[in-house]
């Protein structure tokens, strides 16, 4: 449901069509990023799939002189002058056996991270390279003060007003919403517990259950990300809101995702992993398999009447359903990328 589109040429974005533009580096040895906005459409009436394709700007680059357990050593780094208590942060490994990865985090000291994850386990070793943006919040998505204009409740009835279903990671969703009374008026979860600060991270998709009459647009700020990024899917038939991380050009065939999902070599949807693609209109999900025969006969499938579609559009936020056992599965950008 990405209104918009971003067209990439050789070396740069098409600013007109999309409002992305290039800017320089944000900090310390960070790259210049494409910059701008993108649009999606909340459908009235509708659960809206929704997903976070630009990022937040990369605030620290290093490279770690030292990884034990879940906790990362940069020297050379002081990340108290650079970081807010309080805040959600990711760390992204850009070289080595784990880049791709992304690791929301909290604590840190002047020169180490601390991780929920055992990154030395996973592969993280001294010498890789890594960056840091602060995570998206709920108030960073749809503005402090609802400026995205979702119905909101002054009587607390989560009854009435637009939710937003954040993943918890236990396979459930935490539901957001505005409330408008006074005093106190802001972003609450359905406890009532105050949500403003509540991070949306990227690789992660949302639902947002539009009560109100119309249509709306929730546009997003942000950077565009140039490299690959890993996923962690949950296994055994789980079904698994992710994020398109890219703001357009990824199809099922260029994200690289058919070589590393569980495919079907006579169309059986039942023995695939199950990409879910939601519906421009909001009004359910197109399926896709993917097939491979074992004799060089490849393609993405359309599960309604297995149609070949390659060439299909990754959505901004999508569903995997993963037959096996977890995994992780590196999603590639366009190749165009590569020229920003």
């Amino acid at each position: 449901m990405i209104k918009n589109t971003l067209i990439l040429g050789q070396a740069a974005v098409a600013l007109a069509t999309c409002g992305l533009l290039t800017t320089g580096a944000q900090a310390q040895s960070a790259t210049s990023k494409p910059v701008g906005y993108v649009t999606q459409t909340l459908k009235a009436g509708k659960y809206n799939h929704i997903g976070l394709t630009l990022h937040e700007s990369i605030l620290v680059s290093g490279t770690a002189t030292g990884v034990s357990g879940s906790v990362v050593t940069d020297s050379s780094n002081d990340f108290t002058s650079v970081l807010e208590e309080g805040t959600v942060y990711l760390l992204e490994i850009t070289s080595g056996a784990m880049a791709g990865e992304i690791q929301d985090f909290n604590t840190w000291t002047a020169t180490t991270i601390t991780t929920p994850t055992n990154l030395a386990s996973l592969g993280m070793a001294t010498g890789d390279t890594f960056q840091i943006r602060k995570a998206m919040t709920v108030a960073d998505v749809f503005g402090e003060n609802n400026e995205t204009g979702l119905l909101a409740d002054s009587t607390g009835n989560i009854s009435k007003p637009d939710l937003v279903y954040i993943p918890d990671g236990q396979g459930g969703f935490t539901r957001v919403f505005y409330y408008s009374g006074s005093p106190g008026a802001g972003w609450y979860d359905t406890a009532f517990t105050p949500a403003s600060d509540m991070p949306m991270i990227n690789a992660d998709s949302f639902l947002v259950l539009r009560r109100g009459a119309t249509d709306l647009d929730l546009v997003v700020s942000g950077t565009v990300k140039t490299d690959a990024s890993v996923l962690y899917l949950q296994g055994n038939d789980a079904h698994n809101y992710v994020g398109g991380f890219y703001p357009a050009g990824t199809t099922l065939a260029n994200s690289g995702l058919g070589a590393q999902l569980t495919s079907t070599a006579t169309g059986n949807v039942s023995q695939a992993d199950v990409v879910y693609l939601p519906m421009a209109s909001g009004d359910g999900y197109d399926r896709f398999i993917y097939f491979d025969d074992g004799n060089g006969n490849k393609a993405w499938l359309n599960v309604n009447g297995l149609a070949v579609a390659d060439d299909e559009a990754i959505t901004a936020g999508f569903i995997i359903q993963r037959r096996g056992a977890g995994t992780t599965v590196k999603v590639s950008p366009p190749e165009s990328y590569s020229d920003l």
